[in-house]
């Protein structure tokens, strides 16, 4: 993944990457985070609510 992002980012140092991940799943915040990526924003929107 590291490699990855930093072939995009030698191609076009403007390039952004985005991610999308659950929330809850710890270990993939992990993974990503340990590769340079940071949360943006977060939103819990897995879970709904029937009243």
């Amino acid at each position: 993944m590291k490699e990855t992002a930093a072939a995009i980012k030698g191609q076009d140092e403007t390039a952004s990457i985005a991610l999308e991940v659950a929330v809850e799943n710890e270990r993939a915040l992990w993974l990503y985070e340990s590769c340079g990526f940071r949360v943006s924003k977060a939103t819990d929107y897995y879970e709904w609510v029937l009243i």
